[in-house]
């Protein structure tokens, strides 16, 4: 569902969540970007060690952009190595 409004605004629509998710409010989600792209909503992990190993990562991250060319990229890799599938 996408309200009216200029067609240059940033606007996000619920794509998916995790089905492990108990209730409304739990993560991780997904979310279509108009302008192309995904938004993921997850937890911060506290943990240096995954910390130290992500790439640049910045204070004030706390969620993640994913352009359409990567999430196209990912899926492509996941159904490879999952189902032995390769989408071309």
């Amino acid at each position: 569902m996408q309200s009216k409004g200029n067609e240059d605004e940033l606007r996000l629509t619920f794509y998916c969540k995790s089905d492990k998710s108990k209730t409304a409010s739990d993560c991780p989600s997904f979310y279509r970007v108009n302008l192309g792209g995904w938004v993921g909503q997850g937890e911060v992990p506290d943990d240096p060690e995954i910390r130290d190993q992500v790439q640049n990562l910045k204070d004030n991250e706390g969620y993640l952009w994913y352009p359409d060319d990567l999430m196209d990229t990912f899926v492509r890799m996941y159904v490879k190595e999952q189902y032995g599938i390769d989408l071309g």
